[in-house]
C-alpha cells in the first residue's frame, strides 16, 4: 500500500513539474520565434565589426605616417641647426680675416697692387673684405700705385707672405664651407619633399576615415532599430 501511495505522489509531482515547465518552454519558443530580425541583426553586427576593423587599420596607418613625419621633422631640424652652425663658423672666420687685415693694411694693399694675390682676389667676397678693411676702393687705388706695393713687399717679404697665406687659407676654407652648405641645403630639400609626401598620404586618409566613422554610426543606428523592432512581432 505504501508503494502504491508513493507512486501516486510521484506521478502527481511529475505532472505538477510538467505543468510548471511547459509555460516556460512556450515562452522561450515564443520569444525565439518572434525575433523577426535576428539574422538581420547578426549580419549588421558582422558588418559593424568589419567596418571597425577597417577604421582601426586606417587609424593605425595614419599614426605610423605621423610618426615617420616626426622623424623627418627631427632630421630637418638637425640639418637646419648644422647649417646655422656652419654659417656661424664661416662668419667667425670672416671676422677673423677682417681683424687680421686690419692689422696688415699696407701688406694687403701691396699684394693686391702687385697682383700676387690675383687668384685669391678673383673672389668678390674677398675683394670686398679687402676694400672694407683697408678703406673703400683702396684695392683699386693700390693697383694704381703698384710700384709702391712692390717696394713694400720687397722690404716686408715675411709679412706679405703671411698675408698671402691667410688669404689662401680663407679662400680654401670658404670654398669648402660653401660646398658643405650646398650639400646640407640639398639634404633639407630632399627631407622636406619626403615629409610632404607623407603628409599628403595622411591627408588622403582623412576622407576615408571620416566616411567609415559615418558608416559605423549609421550601422549602429540600424542595429538599434532592428533591436527595437524584434520582439513579439510588434513594431514600436
Amino acid at each position: 500500500m505504501y508503494s502504491v501511495r508513493s507512486k501516486v505522489v510521484l506521478t502527481h509531482s511529475y505532472h505538477k513539474l510538467c505543468f510548471l515547465l511547459i509555460p516556460i518552454f512556450v515562452v522561450i519558443l515564443t520569444l525565439t520565434g518572434c525575433d523577426r530580425h535576428r539574422e538581420a541583426r547578426e549580419a549588421m553586427q558582422l558588418q559593424i565589426s568589419q567596418q571597425q576593423q577597417q577604421l582601426d587599420s586606417l587609424n593605425e596607418h595614419k599614426q605610423q605616417l605621423a610618426l615617420e613625419v616626426s622623424h623627418y621633422e627631427l632630421k630637418i631640424s638637425d640639418q637646419q641647426l648644422a647649417l646655422i652652425n656652419l654659417q656661424q663658423a664661416q662668419d667667425e672666420k670672416e671676422a677673423n680675416l677682417l681683424a687680421y687685415l686690419g692689422r696688415h693694411k699696407l701688406a694687403t694693399a701691396a699684394l693686391v697692387s702687385t697682383g700676387s694675390a690675383a687668384v685669391i682676389m678673383a673672389s668678390d667676397e674677398v675683394r670686398n673684405l679687402v676694400d672694407n678693411t683697408t678703406g673703400q676702393g683702396s684695392s683699386n687705388v693700390a693697383v694704381g700705385v703698384g710700384i709702391l706695393g712692390v717696394g713694400y713687399c720687397f722690404i716686408n717679404a715675411s709679412e706679405c707672405g703671411e698675408v698671402a697665406a691667410m688669404y689662401a687659407a680663407y679662400n680654401t676654407e670658404t670654398e669648402n664651407m660653401d660646398a658643405r652648405k650646398v650639400g646640407i641645403e640639398s639634404s633639407i630639400i630632399q627631407l622636406q619633399m619626403s615629409k610632404d609626401e607623407l603628409i599628403l598620404q595622411m591627408n588622403n586618409l582623412d576622407p576615408r576615415i571620416k566616411k567609415l566613422e559615418i558608416d559605423i554610426s549609421d550601422s549602429k543606428q540600424q542595429l538599434a532599430n532592428l533591436q527595437d523592432d524584434s520582439w513579439f512581432g510588434i513594431s514600436i
